[in-house]
């Protein structure tokens, strides 16, 4: 069953219930020219407050000019796909749609309230590039990891990634992400990107032990009362 925060504006709308307030009463818009535009008809909705998904900060320039703030900051990190290590064969099985609801479980249980995507979100990071998957990590019949990968033109992005608190020193993480980078080469990316919330060192450490390095700027969150 989706929570409240999974109910709003369908898949590829120009916003969605935040799944990280509880009261359903926070927005995630588009980075778009059009954010301003919009706000109308979130106070419509019932919509108290608008957040951004993850922007560059030039991008986000405008909107802080225009009385957004910074909610959160995100590392962006970036690997050239050149020298990896092989991940282990068979460890992982491709994710379907009949999947989704145990992967938003999993999410929900790996990262803090306001980093959570939810079910739409999850959705959302599977279409926000033209070609995509999941693979994901089974124990006792139950999903306890996933990650969502994608492409776009060149570029190879490592969409989501999370692995239920048991695991995490069992280096499955490390071996889902080395599968993705491995998709990514093998369908001739240029290079990999990855993000994750100041804070979260685990999973920073992860990325760089595995071969990502940081670029500047990152990137940041923004929210409005409204």
């Amino acid at each position: 069953m989706a929570r409240q925060g999974d109910r709003g504006s369908s898949v590829g709308g120009a916003w969605r219930v935040w799944a990280g307030d509880p009261s359903g009463r926070t927005a995630v818009v588009r980075g778009t020219p059009r954010i301003g535009l919009l706000l109308p008809e979130l106070l419509a909705a019932g919509m108290t407050r608008a957040r951004t998904g993850a922007l560059s900060e030039p991008a986000a320039a405008h909107l802080t000019d225009e009385g957004w703030e910074i909610a959160g900051r995100l590392h962006l990190l970036q690997h050239d796909l050149q020298r990896m290590e092989r991940p282990r064969r068979g460890a992982f099985r491709k994710g379907r749609g009949a999947h989704m609801t145990e992967i938003a479980a999993v999410d929900r249980s790996a990262f803090p309230t306001e980093w959570q995507l939810g079910l739409q979100g999850l959705t959302e990071a599977l279409a926000a590039t033209p070609r995509s998957r999941i693979r994901i990590h089974r124990q006792g019949g139950a999903v306890t990891a996933f990650a969502i990968s994608g492409m776009a033109g060149g570029d190879g992005y490592l969409q989501r990634l999370a692995v239920v608190e048991a695991l995490r020193r069992d280096g499955v993480g490390r071996q889902l992400t080395l599968d993705a980078l491995r998709w990514m080469r093998r369908r001739r990316a240029r290079r990999a990107l990855v993000n994750t919330h100041e804070g979260n060192d685990a999973a920073l450490s992860l990325y760089e032990g595995v071969g990502f390095h940081e670029l500047s700027p990152g990137l940041v969150v923004l929210s409005i009362a409204l």
